[in-house]
C-alpha cells in the first residue's frame, strides 16, 4: 500500500513539517503553517480535493519541502483531478518509486500513455519489484505490444515465482504468438491458484485440439474462439487477424473477426460482409451480423439475419431467445412470446429459457395465469435453490395478487442469497403494497448498498425519494 494514500500516515508526516514552520523556523511560516493544518484536517476528514489544494499552497510557501508536491500531486489523483496531478507532480523534486508510479498512473488517465510507459520502466530500473511489472504488463497489453507484454510477465514471475495470475496471463498472450508454450503456463497458474483451474482448461483444450489442425487458419481461428469465450478480446482479435492472413477464403475466421473488432470498439461491418459473401449460410456470420445491427439500433434488420440463423440451426434454443428479444425490441409482442415459447420446448429441462418467458410475461403483465405461471413453477422445480426463479416465480404471485405466497417466495430467495440485489428491491415494492414502510425503506437501502452504480440502485433511489422524501 502507498503510505502517503492513507490519511492517517499522511497527517503523520505532516506533523514535524507544521511543528517547524509553527515555530517560526521556515519561511513564510504563517502562510505554511495554516496551509499545513487545513491539509491535515482534510485529509482526516477524507477530502483529497481539499487537501491537495491545500498541501499545494504549502508546498509554495516551503521550498525546502519538496516532497509536498508529491503529497499534493497523490491526493490530486485519488480525487480524479488528474490534470492538477500533472501540475503538482511536474513540480515535484527526487519523486518516491510509490510517487513515479502515481504520476505514471496520472499520464495513463490523460492519455499520455508513452510518458506514462517510459515512467513505469523507469521506475523499474530503480527498483524492480512486482507491482511495476504488473502495471507494464497490462499498459503493454492495452497498447497492442505483447511482445512486451510477454517480457514484462517473465520478468515478473522471475521475481515472484507463485505468482499465479502472471503464469496466465502469460499463457493468454503465448497462445497467440507461441501456442507450444502457451499450456505450460497456463498449468502452472491453475496448479498455483485453483481459480484458474477452469479457464485455464477450456484454452488448452483449445490448444489441443488445434494443434492437430493441419491448417494455421483453422488453429488460430480455434484459439480465438477460446480466447474470446474468456472475454480475451484483444487477444482474440489477433488470433483471427492471423487465420484470415494465413486463409483470406476462410469464412469463418472473418465473421469472429468482425465480431473480436467490434468488441474491441473498431468497425467490424466489413469483414462480416465478407463473411457472408464468402458463405451465405455460415452460422456464424448470420449471428454475428445480427448482433451487429442490434448494437446499431435497428431490430428489422437483427431480426432477418437471426432468422437465417435459426433456420441454419432449428434445434438451438438460444437463437429462439435471441428471436424473443429481437421481436420485443421491435415491439412484436406476439411473435417474442412465440419465440419464447419454442426455446423452452426444445430445453424444457433447463430453468434458464423458462425464466426468460416468465420475465417476458411479468415485465409486460401479460398472460400471468395462463403462461407465466406454469413456467415460473416449472422453472422452480428444475433450479429450486436458483433465487431469479424463486423471486420469478414471487413476482408472478405478486401480480395476481397473492402477496402471501409472493412474500413467502421471495423470502426463500433471500434465504438461498442475501445479496441478491433484485430480491431486496420487489420485496420492498411488497412491503410498500402492505404499508410496511420500514421494512420497505430497509431494503432500498440494501440494493443500493449492494451495487451503488447499477441501475436497480437508480430505481431503489427514486423509490426512496417519492417514499421518503
Amino acid at each position: 500500500m502507498n503510505p502517503l494514500r492513507d490519511p492517517n500516515i499522511l497527517a503523520r508526516i505532516l506533523l514535524p513539517i507544521i511543528l517547524v514552520s509553527v515555530l517560526g523556523l521556515a519561511p513564510r511560516s504563517r502562510r505554511a503553517s495554516t496551509a499545513l493544518l487545513q491539509a491535515s484536517t482534510a485529509l482526516n476528514a477524507g477530502n483529497p480535493h481539499a487537501s491537495a489544494r491545500w498541501l499545494a499552497q504549502a508546498a509554495a510557501e516551503l521550498p525546502r519541502q519538496p516532497g509536498l508536491w508529491e503529497m499534493a500531486g497523490e491526493q490530486a489523483y485519488q480525487a480524479s483531478e488528474y490534470h492538477q496531478a500533472l501540475v503538482y507532480f511536474g513540480q515535484a523534486q527526487n519523486l518516491s518509486i510509490q510517487g513515479q508510479l502515481t504520476y505514471a498512473e496520472v499520464y495513463w488517465q490523460t492519455g499520455q500513455t508513452d510518458a506514462a510507459v517510459r515512467l513505469w520502466e523507469r521506475a523499474a530500473n530503480q527498483n524492480p519489484n512486482p507491482e511495476i511489472y504488473t502495471r507494464l504488463a497490462q499498459a503493454h497489453r492495452q497498447l497492442g505490444d505483447f511482445p512486451s507484454a510477454v517480457s514484462n510477465l517473465r520478468l515478473l514471475i522471475s521475481l515472484d515465482l507463485t505468482n499465479a495470475a502472471a503464469y496466465y496471463q502469460l499463457g493468454l498472450l503465448l497462445s497467440v504468438m507461441d501456442p507450444s508454450a502457451a499450456a505450460a503456463n497456463l498449468s502452472q497458474a491453475a496448479e498455483i491458484d485453483p481459480q484458474y483451474s477452469q479457464p485455464a482448461r477450456s484454452l488448452q483444450r483449445a490448444l489441443r485440439s488445434a494443434t492437430l489442425e493441419e491448417q494455421p487458419a483453422y488453429l488460430f481461428t480455434r484459439i480465438g474462439q477460446a480466447l474470446s469465450s474468456l472475454d480475451a478480446w484483444d487477444l482474440a482479435l489477433a488470433a483471427f487477424e492471423q487465420a484470415v492472413g494465413y486463409d483470406p477464403d476462410y469464412a469463418e475466421a472473418w465473421a469472429y473477426l468482425g465480431e473480436a473488432r467490434q468488441r474491441m470498439g473498431v468497425e467490424g461491418f466489413a469483414a462480416l460482409e465478407t463473411a457472408l459473401a464468402l458463405n451465405p449460410v455460415s452460422l456464424s456470420a448470420n449471428i454475428f451480423m445480427s448482433t451487429y445491427w442490434r448494437r446499431q439500433g435497428d431490430p428489422p434488420m437483427a431480426i432477418d439475419y437471426m432468422l437465417t440463423a435459426a433456420q441454419l440451426a432449428p434445434n438451438n434454443p438460444a437463437l429462439q431467445a435471441d428471436l424473443g428479444a429481437l421481436y420485443l425490441a421491435a415491439g412484436d409482442l406476439n411473435a417474442a412470446l412465440t419465440h419464447y415459447q419454442r426455446a423452452v420446448e426444445l430445453a424444457p429441462n433447463t430453468a434458464t429459457y423458462g425464466k426468460l418467458l416468465v420475465a417476458f410475461c411479468v415485465e409486460n403483465r401479460v398472460f400471468l395465469e395462463e403462461i407465466a405461471l406454469p413456467a415460473a413453477l416449472d422453472a422452480v422445480r428444475i433450479a429450486p435453490a436458483d433465487p431469479e426463479a424463486l423471486l420469478l416465480l414471487g413476482r408472478v404471485y405478486f401480480l395476481l395478487d397473492d402477496l402471501s405466497a409472493a412474500a413467502s417466495l421471495m423470502q426463500q430467495a433471500l434465504q438461498v442469497a442475501p445479496d441478491y440485489a433484485p430480491t431486496h428491491l420487489h420485496l420492498a415494492l411488497y412491503y410498500l403494497a402492505v404499508d410496511d414502510p420500514s421494512q420497505a425503506h430497509q431494503h432500498l437501502a440494501l440494493v443500493v448498498d449492494l451495487d451503488p452504480q447499477s441501475e436497480l440502485a437508480q430505481v431503489a433511489r427514486r423509490l426512496l425519494a417519492q417514499y421518503f422524501p
